[in-house]
Parts: C-alpha cells; structure tokens; sequence
C-alpha cells in the first residue's frame, strides 16, 4: 500500500505530560542557535564582562583591611556611580557597605554590559523565531501535534530566556559566589543572602518583556529581516530620544521651560525602553533613592508584557484559523 494512502492515525501510545511539550520546542531551538558559529562565540563573549565586576568584588573585600584601596572604593562610589552616601559609609566602615556596593556592582553589570549584550543576541535570534516558522509553515507541522498555542509560544519564550540566563543569570550568579569566597568572615553571607533572590527576580524582569516584544515583531512578518530592523529601532531611537530630551535639560540649564520640566522628570524614560528596565531592575536591587520614582517605568515595562504576549498569541491563533 502507498504511504500516501494510510493517512493520519489515532496515537494509542504513551503521550508525554503537557508540561514537557513546551520544552521540546525550546530543545529543538536550542541546538539550531548552538550549531551557529558566531552566535556561539557571541555567548562566549557575553561572559567577559564578569572579569572587571569580579575585579571590583576582589577590591572592595580587600578595602576591608586595607585603608589604601578603601579610599579607592569610596572615589569609585562617589563618582563612577554617583553614590556618596555610600561612600561615606564605606570610609566610615566598610563591612557596612557591603551590601550596598555589592547592589551597585551587580546592577551595573546587568545595567550596562549584558543590556547590550541582550539587544544584540535578541536581534540576531529572536526575528526568526516565529517569522520562520510562518513563511516555511513549519507551524502546521507543531499544530498537527497535540500543541496549544500557549505551550508553542512559551517553547519559543523558554528559547530566549535560557539564552539570557547562559548569559546573564549564571554569570551573575558565579560573581556572587565569588564574592563570597574573597570575604574575609562569615559575615558577607548574612549581609549579602538575598542577592540570588534578587538576581533571578532581576534576570525575570530583564526577560520577560524583552523577549514578549521580539517575538511580537516576529510574528507580525515572514521576512526576519523586517523584525530585526524594528527591533534596533526601537532601542536605538528611544535611547536617542532620551538623550535629546536630557540634553536639551542641560542645555536649558535648569531654567523652568516646558522642556526641561519634561526631561526632568521619570517620564522621559518613559521613552526609552533601556532606560525604563533600568530604573525597574534598580528597584529590584534596591539601590534606587526613591522606589516611588520608578512606578511609571514598572507599569510601562508591565502594560508592554501582556500587550506583547496576547497579541502576539492572537497573531499565531489567527494563522491556525486561515
């Protein structure tokens, strides 16, 4: 009998448990992004940036018993991170400050190098993550599964997320342990052992709504090309905005006028979604002075989640109807 002539049959065997239906998408696109040889020298990459954080850990344990580098640590706080509350404690008593200084160190690597690091590693993976799968109509074959929408899409979530945590979380995680490794008493680990709890929250918050938006783009074209323009310029122009915005403040000099009353206040951050997930990961590390400054950019960085989430399950539900 010709194969063409059986058809589809009933399953009769062993299903797998919903729960792991999801995971096999996300292992299946896994090993495509692992077979890439630059975007796996880009994930190899994504770990440098823990060498100065660690270099910045080693220095500070040491200013605990060295008077010489705890002036250094109290510069570096007072104008790398504009922090001279904490710098006074640090020159004060520095074992005090640890907790403090090591917020800072961890939110300025979230902050600033692995920010980029995601707005690259997203742009070159996230645009085909859905956009191929409609313009090869690889989906039929996913949906002639027992697969809901809802599993397909968090398959595809889970494939960026554990991308972000190989380069984010771990790293992270790895720096923390160092940390505590280098103190001098047991001490480090009561003042400081909340910072896994918090690094995860943060690497939660720092996923969530970015990859909810790039596979939003994605599925909005066929041609990945298309999605991974609008995604740089989305962060691109709302970083420039941000800057005009703020420059003009300076510019202006502070003299009252409508557009340094704007640029002055946390709704101009508003504008950029960089500087939005900032002021919430600075919350969730809990170095921002006035938690309430940033309630604007977590009902942002919320509204585009869901937004995100349930068009873009509309978008796919809508390709299964036609």
């Amino acid at each position: 009998m010709p194969l063409i002539d059986l058809g589809y049959r009933r399953w009769d065997g062993v299903r797998s448990s919903r729960m792991w239906r999801a995971l096999a998408i996300t292992h299946t696109g896994l090993q495509l992004v692992w077979r890439t040889v630059w975007l796996r020298r880009l994930l190899w990459f994504a770990w440098l940036p823990i060498l100065p954080v660690g270099i910045g850990f080693f220095l500070y344990e040491q200013s605990i018993t060295q008077p010489d580098q705890q002036r250094m640590i109290a510069e570096i706080m007072e104008q790398a991170f504009d922090r001279p509350d904490v710098a006074e404690i640090v020159r004060r008593d520095p074992k005090e400050a640890r907790h403090e200084v090591w917020a800072q160190m961890l939110f300025a690597f979230f902050r600033y190098p692995q920010a980029i690091n995601m707005v690259l590693l997203f742009g070159l993976v996230a645009p085909r993550i859905i956009s191929h799968d409609l313009r090869s109509r690889a989906y039929l074959l996913y949906f002639s599964r027992p697969l809901s929408v809802a599993e397909y899409l968090i398959g595809k979530l889970l494939i960026l997320g554990t991308l972000l945590m190989m380069t984010t979380t771990v790293p992270a995680l790895i720096v923390y342990v160092f940390g505590l490794l280098l103190s001098p008493d047991i001490g480090a680990l009561v003042q400081t052992w909340d910072f896994p709890l918090r690094i995860l929250l943060a690497s939660l918050v720092f996923t969530l709504p970015t990859a909810s938006l790039a596979m939003l783009l994605s599925s909005f074209t066929m041609d990945s090309r298309y999605a991974s323009f609008a995604w740089f310029t989305l962060w691109v122009l709302g970083w420039v905005t941000y800057g005009v915005l703020t420059g003009l403040d300076v510019a202006e000099g502070g003299s009252g006028g409508g557009i340094t009353l704007l640029s002055g206040s946390p709704t101009t951050r508003l504008v950029s979604l960089y500087h939005a997930l900032g002021d919430v990961q600075s919350v969730v590390f809990g170095i921002l002075r006035d938690p309430s400054a940033a309630q604007s950019a977590i009902m942002l960085v919320s509204v585009l989640t869901i937004v995100s989430i349930l068009v873009t399950y509309y978008r796919v539900a809508s390709h299964l109807r036609a």
